[in-house]
């Protein structure tokens, strides 16, 4: 029974979506399909296929539009579409070929639906995007906006946007269920402003979400809040500061929760220098940002100078500010109290005494602007005496009586005033005593008198061996004191030698006298003295007294007078000092950091001197520091008491830093790594480090907000994100570093940063036009699309620069299946790669057909995809889709075939059609039963070219095929424009034998010839720019075949030869068998030889493995007629011209190659 013929099937079969129309098309398969066409339809909705619907068409229809009821799907119902599939059949009509007895009539039956199936995806639509603005200007304001990416053309069908909105309080929960839901177009805005009543009763929430939803289904919603809430109060301030030449060194210490109901976008550290009120808090403060700072969990701790001194009744206060949005929603702690100053001195003092009552009436002008300062009054009876307090003048009162002690004996008082105001949490402030002072009248009688002599004077020992104590009683009633003098020699009142002498000037009966040495008899004398305003009175001798002190033990004593100097060399100091214990032998000198070690567990560094000296050098100290001295001397193991303390400041301020970047020019996104370097004389490490931004102008630098805080690290990261820099701005930055010991460093020389302008990209130019499509032929709807029509083709791309990288490259938008002239199916899918190239600069791009690595189909939806690079490799990318409709489109191509089948070549005649333009050519394939082989490319019309190895039997032909200088083989009528050649246009060769070509031999084996295929099936894989693609099995990809034939000796001599030096020959051989079977080989002889009858027959077989040809094998027939073979080198070879065509020469007989 014959094989019935099958219409081939339609081919580059798509689908277009312009909003809820989907437009099916294909291309014509075959010569027609006049007796019919089929289109059938299905949708896949909610995961499941439903049945076929059938669309009536005609046998002409090659597009068809069908318009999906939105009502069906999403939002209106509950439905998702999520595929959508076509499929078309044909049958070609009923038709002859030959004539006469070879007439033969066709009757094709219809092509198979599953050989032209296409589907079209549908997915949800694109996800919004939604951002949050809040305006300064308006603190209960918030703006919403959404933008949804919507193309009618794509798989992600676009219908609206819901959006649901809800005021949440602190503590109540949100339920996206009961809160209703509003449509809305793709792009909006929703502008809320609260009720500041509302907002004024605690925390609130706006909460905002936009989802889109389609036919394909609904989108994830976008979320998004503002909170409307001041951030909980910073608490437990503590502070601590140090003064410096000209200011304070301040650390403050904090602690602030927050939640996503009170959040803190950032947390102020702020100082002032102001004046306190009644409750010392500071009245009329004008705040300074000290530290700006991201929250975080805990306790935080700040760091910062302030370069301020404070004047009269001023206070350093500080306080932490926790911020979200505004200063309308920030929280503040309450002030606290860091360094205080003086008050101002009272003024304009005066006194009015009763002598009767003993009472004083003061009058004095409070200064002071503290709001709760208030006077103190103090009173003693002379200059030298402990004043005591006897009462206050409040705030507002100038005036005000007080009870003194009786100073009728005296001869004067002292009466003082000063301000001062008090700080529960601070301590006091105090201004300096304002003091008068005022004579008792002296008598008459007593005037001018001279005293007797003090009586009952004794001397006694006390517990410490170098001090006496010495009592007397006053004889005079007007002495005012009593002059103690002593010496360890009797004469010394009556000689040159002069004794020590001390006055008491209070009237007390008893006196230490300190410091005696001990192992002598010392000698003391009194007399009394009396003030008389001012002038010193004395009353007569007393009797001199003596102790003897030699029996006393030798009692340590303290050196004095100690100092510390630096030395010239670091790390050292002198010390020197003055012995006061007689006969020591020795010292200890102890030092330390802390000036408490010597009385904690934290004992000094000592170093024993075991010889008597009163000067040292201290070396090996650690610099950066302020170290603490003491010394003691030594006799016999015994230690005297400590000298006083002094102290050395060995710490110096930082050399100014340098700063550098890693970066100078960053993106939006990028970062830049600060580095400096820290030096200080005095070795000291660094405490921490601050990066500032700074202003330059014609007034010099002025340093801004600390943006970075580093500890011991010199090095810091900055983000432009983070530090919301902004594209094209330029940033100065300066850092400046801080000592262990507590200096610091001048801010460095200001570094520049600067954010590179924002790269773009965009396609300027394009040789597109605007192409109207007809999309159905019934209904004659149309669409209007961006298509390529002739090569070749411009694209301009901006934004690389001179010194950028531009790459443009076309993909392919979607699959499309096209037959291919040599029935390749290694292309047409999504993603593929057809063209790509990059250069320098933005100069245009032209794109010719040989720069394609693919094909641009008529009818095919593809993508530009522009992109630009630029010196910091950031890239911008920019697409833009456009189909192809060619204006000027192929026609079908004549030929005529004639075969030589003595000399076994095909004669191919190709003739100019109707239609055919400048750039139109023609190629040739050469049918087989392996895939069609291109023996001719580029093609002349009007000219005859020749197939060297035309195919043995049925499956031999040419397929002649119309190729467009635009590369097309599309007809206007969406048919493919080629034509196959066969039996019936006398394309055939139709012999009984194989052939072997090879080197310009040729060997046909006619007897008893056998032969067998086999092919090593390898899964097909297909590589090409942009992805792969995996497809069927291949039956061609490696194939493999043998050979045999006996031959008689005698009768084939000839053969015999050919098939020996074809067993030496190492080129390629053309190999063609009588199944049809025509590709190029590596052939491997073998020979066995085996006795018939009389006759020795040599038996041969040939191992096949096929081969990849170089060039092509088609050749004109002008050329043809000058050679008949293919000419090698002498490696076997083929050698061809410089345009890749075959050089051929002339067969010899076996007669004359011997």
């Amino acid at each position: 029974m014959a094989k019935k013929e099958v219409t081939k099937h339609p081919t580059g079969l798509s689908i277009t979506r312009n909003n809820y129309k989907f437009t099916f098309a294909w291309k014509i398969g075959d010569k027609d399909y006049k007796d019919g066409q089929k289109l059938e339809y299905r949708l896949k909705i909610d995961g499941k296929w439903r049945k076929w619907h059938d669309i009536s068409i005609k046998a002409t229809t090659k597009s068809k539009t069908h318009e999906c009821d939105v009502n069906y799907y999403k939002p209106y119902k509950n439905n998702c579409l999520n595929e959508i599939e076509f499929r078309v059949k044909g049958n070609r009509d009923k038709y002859t070929t030959g004539s006469g007895k070879n007439k033969k009539t066709h009757n094709p039956t219809w092509s198979e639906f599953k050989k032209a199936t296409k589907s079209f995806k549908l997915y949800k639509p694109n996800k919004p995007t939604l951002t949050e603005t809040f305006e300064d200007e308006f603190w209960n304001k918030v703006v919403f906006s959404w933008e949804t990416s919507v193309d009618n053309t794509n798989h992600n069908p676009f219908h609206n946007v819901y959006y649901q909105t809800a005021l949440i309080k602190e503590g109540d929960k949100l339920d996206w269920t009961k809160i209703s839901k509003v449509s809305a177009g793709a792009n909006g805005s929703m502008e809320f402003i609260e009720n500041t009543n509302t907002l004024a009763l605690g925390s609130y929430t706006r909460w905002f979400r936009v989802w889109s939803v389609g036919m394909g289904g609904e989108s994830d919603a976008v979320t998004k809040k503002h909170v409307f809430a001041e951030p909980y109060t910073p608490k437990n301030i503590k502070v601590s500061s140090s003064k410096r030449a000209i200011g304070y060194d301040v650390i403050v210490q904090w602690e602030v929760s927050q939640s996503a109901t009170r959040p803190i976008d950032k947390v102020i550290v702020q100082y002032a220098i102001a004046t306190p009120d009644a409750g010392m808090l500071p009245y009329n403060p004008s705040w300074t940002d000290a530290v700006t700072a991201k929250d975080t969990s805990g306790k935080d701790k700040a760091k910062f100078i302030v370069d301020q001194t404070l004047g009269f009744d001023e206070v350093l206060y500080v306080r932490v500010l926790a911020q979200h949005d505004t200063e309308h929603s920030q929280s503040v702690s309450s002030p606290v109290i860091v360094e205080k100053g003086e008050l101002s001195k009272p003024t304009d003092l005066s006194i009015e005494k009763d002598d009767k009552t003993f009472n004083i009436t003061i009058s004095a002008d409070n200064e002071s602007d503290v709001g709760n300062s208030y006077l103190e009054v103090f009173w003693r009876n002379d200059k030298k005496a402990k004043e005591k307090l006897i009462g206050i003048i409040p705030h507002g009162v100038k005036e005000r009586t007080f009870k003194c002690d009786d100073w009728s004996k005296l001869k004067s008082m002292q009466v003082g005033v000063r301000a001062r105001a008090d700080s529960t949490s601070r301590g006091s402030m105090f201004s300096d005593f304002t003091w008068t002072n005022w004579t008792i009248p002296v008598t008459e009688e007593t005037s001018g008198a001279t005293g007797n002599a003090p009586t009952n004077i004794t001397v006694a020992k006390t517990s410490v061996p170098t001090r006496v104590l010495v009592s007397w009683k006053y004889t005079w009633d007007k002495a005012t004191g009593m002059q103690i003098t002593w010496a360890d020699s009797q004469e010394a009142w009556s000689s040159t030698q002069q004794p020590s002498s001390y006055d008491v000037e209070t009237k007390v009966a008893k006196w230490n006298i300190d410091g005696l040495e001990v192992g002598k008899k010392w000698y003391i004398r009194l007399r009394q003295i009396w003030d008389n305003e001012g002038t010193k009175v004395y009353s007569n001798w007393s009797n001199i007294v003596s102790i003897d002190l030699a029996d006393i033990p030798d009692t340590p004593v303290a050196p004095s007078n100690l100092k510390v100097e630096s030395s010239q060399n670091l790390e050292e100091v002198v010390l020197t000092w003055k012995n006061e214990w007689d006969g020591i032998d020795g010292a200890e000198i102890s030092w330390a950091t802390d000036p408490n070690a010597w009385i904690s567990t934290n004992a000094p560094e000592t170093f024993s001197v075991d010889t008597v000296a009163e000067r040292w050098i201290v070396a090996g100290l650690e610099t950066g520091n302020t170290w603490h001295f003491r010394v003691r001397s030594k006799k016999d193991d015994i230690f005297s008491p400590y000298s006083e303390i002094v102290s050395l400041d060995y710490s110096s301020v930082p050399e100014k830093p340098i700063l550098l970047l890693t970066e100078s020019v960053i993106d939006i996104s990028g970062t830049t790594t600060a580095t400096w370097g820290y030096s200080t004389t005095d070795e000291s490490l660094q405490q921490y480090a601050e990066i500032c931004l700074a202003t330059i102008d014609g007034n010099g630098v002025t340093y801004g907000d600390v943006i970075v805080h580093a500890t011991t690290m010199q090095s810091a990261t900055l983000s432009a994100a983070d530090l919301g820099w902004q594209y094209g701005e330029t940033y100065a930055l300066c850092v400046r570093v801080v000592s262990s010991s507590g200096l610091v460093s001048e801010w460095s020389d200001p570094v520049l940063v600067s954010i590179a302008e924002q790269l773009t990209c965009e396609i300027t130019q394009v040789s597109l036009a605007q192409k109207t499509i007809e999309e159905d032929e019934d209904t004659h709807e149309t669409r209007t699309v961006e298509a390529l029509v002739e090569m070749p083709m411009t694209i301009t791309v901006t934004g690389a620069g001179e010194t950028g990288i531009t790459s443009v490259a076309i993909e392919r938008a979607q699959s499309y299946s096209l037959e291919r002239p040599d029935e390749n199916e290694f292309n047409g899918f999504e993603g593929e790669t057809v063209f790509d190239f990059s250069q320098a600069g933005e100069a245009q791009i032209t794109i010719t057909n040989e720069m394609l690595s693919g094909f641009l189909d008529d009818g095919a939806q593809y993508r530009i995809v522009a992109s630009v690079r630029d010196s910091m490799g950031r890239i911008a990318t920019v697409t833009r889709p456009f189909e192809v409709h060619w204006t000027h489109q192929a026609v079908m191509p004549i030929a005529e075939v004639e075969m030589n089948t003595e000399d076994i070549y095909a004669i191919i005649d190709i003739k100019k059609p109707e239609g055919a333009a400048e750039g139109d050519v023609v190629d040739i394939y050469r049918l087989s039963a392996d895939k069609p082989v291109l023996i001719v490319k580029g093609g002349e019309f009007d000219t005859q070219y020749v197939d060297p190895y035309p195919t043995i039997g049925e499956y031999g032909g040419h397929r002649i095929v119309y190729r467009t200088a635009n590369g097309d083989y599309i007809t206007e009528d969406n048919t493919l424009a080629w034509v196959d050649m066969g039996e019936d246009e006398g394309d055939t060769l139709d012999i009984d034998y194989a052939i072997l070509d090879f080197g310009g031999e040729r060997i046909m084996l006619h007897y008893n010839v056998d032969a067998e295929h086999s092919w090593d099936k390898d899964f097909k894989e297909t590589h090409y720019l942009g992805g792969s693609v995996e497809g069927d099995w291949n039956a061609a990809v490696g194939r493999s075949g043998s050979i045999s034939s006996v031959a008689i000796t005698l009768l084939d001599s000839d053969t015999i030869r050919s098939i020996r030096r074809l067993a030496v020959y190492t080129g390629a051989c053309n190999v063609r068998t009588k199944d049809g079977s025509n590709f190029w080989a590596n052939v491997d002889v073998k020979e066995q030889r085996s006795h018939e009858n009389e006759y020795i027959v040599p038996q041969f077989s040939f191992d096949v493995t096929r081969v990849d040809p170089v060039g092509l094998d088609g050749v004109k027939y002008v050329d043809f007629l000058k050679g008949t073979f293919r000419m090698l080198d002498e490696n076997g070879d083929a050698l061809m011209d410089e345009n890749g065509n075959y050089l051929y020469g002339v067969f010899e007989s076996d007669e004359e190659q011997e």
